[in-house]
């Protein structure tokens, strides 16, 4: 049995609770796009594809990034991300040979988006698998 009584609750930040999820998870203010927030996992896993990001671009410095640094054209992703009526929104992405799977959806303010918020992660092995199975069960069929 667990005695509850000298539990006392604990005050923490949000950057705080996310940066130590094992999770990637960006922000970014909705009408800039520029990213104001990467917690530990983000940096961590932008810093390994590194050498997959535009020139100059890492986990380390990605915060004050646009997101229009991502995008050869990036008019399509603006006007997807400035109707929140499209949120939430998911996408799997290719980034040189992998693929990541982005979630983007709104924070609230009210009535008004406070904040874009991406969770996302490399899926290119998960990917890979699927369509392994997929092969795997046709032959299986014929």
């Amino acid at each position: 049995m667990f005695a509850y009584a000298n539990i006392v609750p604990m005050k923490a930040s949000s950057s705080a609770v996310l940066d130590v999820l094992p999770i990637n998870v960006l922000t970014c203010d909705p009408k800039t796009l520029v990213i104001d927030y990467a917690n530990r996992s983000s940096i961590e896993t932008l810093n390994k594809l590194a050498h997959l990001l535009p020139r100059g671009v890492t986990g380390d410095n990605i915060v004050g990034q646009c997101i229009d640094v991502f995008h050869a054209r990036p008019e399509h992703q603006r006007r997807l991300l400035a109707d929140p009526r499209n949120l939430p929104h998911q996408a799997i992405i290719r980034l040189g040979p992998e693929l990541l799977d982005l979630y983007v959806d709104a924070l609230w303010a009210g009535s008004k988006v406070k904040k874009l918020v991406l969770s996302w992660s490399v899926c290119t092995e998960r990917e890979r698998l699927k369509i392994c199975l997929l092969y795997t069960y046709d032959a299986a069929d014929e």
